[in-house]
């Protein structure tokens, strides 16, 4: 109370995952994942039930984490969750790298704080990403965004898109339009709490292009008209004063963790202490 901060975390819950999988010598590291993608190539031809079953907890355990106290483990979860159904040995080894890392840092956690420095109070803000065709199977990209109130995250996703992109600039611009229903029903939320808004959510994205479709006519650009109609869920929200895109450096863009494994070291530890108020 005295210095107006709460704390989520779930050490206790990461010491007994641990304990539970025998990893709790194992040794730390530094990220989540390998800079390289995990791929349906490495699943074995057979079934392996008992490998199977471990796996499925593994990632079961892992996802209850990803939920709710640990975002930066967010992308790294949704790609072990391709495999439950027939993981390999690197899908195996990939899971176990997770827990290795949640050794290094299981002691952090989510701290929400009204001295903050970059908006006001109770101000909802965020940031919105994606790669460009980095799944090695489908080539789909995927999606991320974080919303950040009062200093840390309220809310976050990493998904895989539903359709392949013909450029980083529809990608960015899919990753925009699920990030505004995420919006609409945060705005909602806050309201009924009592901190009613006082304009459009600003949300920070890397991509020009994608921010200048957001505020154009739908169908406005030959490389944008072909887009479904329920992808310019974005414009819409844009031209209702829901939310505003601003431009930010790559390099600045915490929503980076979410959508791509290859977030240099120090870089990634960055976006994680600016996401989680650390």
């Amino acid at each position: 109370r005295v210095k107006k901060t709460i704390t989520l975390h779930q050490q206790h819950y990461i010491e007994d995952c641990l304990k539970k999988f025998g990893l709790s010598d194992c040794k730390p590291v530094d990220t989540p994942m390998k800079a390289s993608r995990l791929s349906a190539k490495d699943q074995p031809e057979t079934i392996n039930s008992a490998a199977q079953a471990l796996y499925r907890e593994m990632v079961g355990s892992l996802l209850y984490l990803a939920s709710w106290t640990r975002p930066d483990i967010a992308f790294a979860v949704s790609e072990l969750s391709r495999f439950v159904s027939n993981p390999g040995d690197a899908h195996l080894t990939a899971a176990k790298r997770v827990f290795r890392y949640l050794k290094n840092t299981k002691s952090d956690g989510i701290t929400y704080r009204l001295d903050v420095d970059d908006f006001p109070p109770n101000t909802l803000w965020g940031f919105v990403d994606s790669d460009w065709a980095g799944c090695p199977d489908t080539r789909r990209s995927t999606s991320g965004y974080v919303f950040i109130f009062n200093g840390a995250v309220l809310s976050w996703k990493s998904k895989r898109q539903s359709s392949v992109a013909l450029s980083t600039s529809e990608a960015e611009y899919i990753a925009g339009s699920l990030m505004v229903q995420e919006n609409t029903y945060l705005r909602k939320l806050v309201y009924n709490l009592g901190f009613p808004q006082p304009g459009p959510t600003p949300v920070c994205a890397d991509n020009e292009t994608s921010i200048a479709w957001s505020e154009g006519s739908i169908g406005g650009s030959e490389r944008a008209k072909h887009l479904d109609l329920r992808v310019h869920y974005l414009h819409e929200a844009v031209k209702a004063g829901e939310i505003v895109l601003r431009k930010v450096d790559t390099k600045l863009n915490c929503s980076d963790l979410l959508t791509k494994s290859s977030v240099p070291a120090e870089r990634f530890a960055h976006f994680r202490r600016r996401l989680m108020g650390l």
